[in-house]
């Protein structure tokens, strides 16, 4: 597909959003969903849960904060 991104992107926060943009979903996303239940591969705050559970647990010790993107 041309509009499928790489699955593998590490830094997707920036490829797909870009710093400024990103900060500001994720406060959105933080603010609407606090609990994180909407979550998929490479959406926003998907970064704190883990991919070995298929995003089904959340990363320890990580309280829903940005990792500085």
């Amino acid at each position: 597909y041309w509009s499928e991104t790489d699955y593998f992107d590490r830094q997707f926060q920036l490829s797909h959003w870009g710093a400024k943009k990103y900060q500001k979903l994720l406060e959105v996303k933080q603010k609407y969903d606090p609990r994180g239940l909407f979550i998929c591969h490479h959406c926003v705050g998907s970064e704190f849960w883990t991919d070995e559970s298929n995003l089904n647990c959340r990363k320890s010790g990580n309280a829903q904060k940005s990792k500085g993107v």
